[in-house]
């Protein structure tokens, strides 16, 4: 005896193009000879879809493992590129360029202060008096450092 979709579709819950669908995918049997057979299918197909469903979400299996890095990877490029729209952080190449004109900077200041200081040390015989005049010259220079202020692009 066949039993209508619709009987089907009452007793299992499920609506009847659902039904219907599946028996066209040969989830449910087309003509089942029994409810019992028709509802049977139909839980075995949801069983089936939460061992599946289940199976994905696994810490110890690679798929799962494989989303939880792709999600975590996702999460931290979102944070890096808001922070680098609030000017938290910089590009390492422009970090680089900075950094690279300080250097420049600080070596030309250095080399200026033997050029700056010789005219005041030429009069001055005391070591004393020559270390403070030098000192003096140095703490200007590390000063002027300490303010560098970097281009705004």
């Amino acid at each position: 005896m066949k039993i209508p979709v619709r009987e089907i579709s009452r007793l299992s819950g499920v609506p009847e193009r659902t039904i219907r669908d599946w028996q066209a995918k040969g989830i449910v049997p087309k003509d089942p000879s029994t409810e019992a057979q028709a509802i049977q299918a139909i839980i075995q197909y949801y069983k089936d879809l939460a061992d599946e469903a289940r199976h994905k979400e696994i810490p110890g299996d690679p798929l799962y493992q494989e989303k939880t890095r792709l999600t975590a990877a996702q999460a931290d490029k979102a944070e890096l590129e808001n922070k680098l729209r609030e000017g938290q952080l910089i590009e390492a190449a422009q970090a680089e360029k900075e950094w690279v004109k300080l250097i420049a900077n600080a070596r030309a200041r250095a080399l200026a202060v033997p050029t700056r200081a010789a005219p005041q040390l030429a009069e001055m015989s005391d070591p004393n008096e020559i270390e403070a005049c030098l000192k003096e010259y140095i703490y200007e220079m590390l000063a002027e450092l300490a303010g560098y202020q970097p281009e705004e692009e």
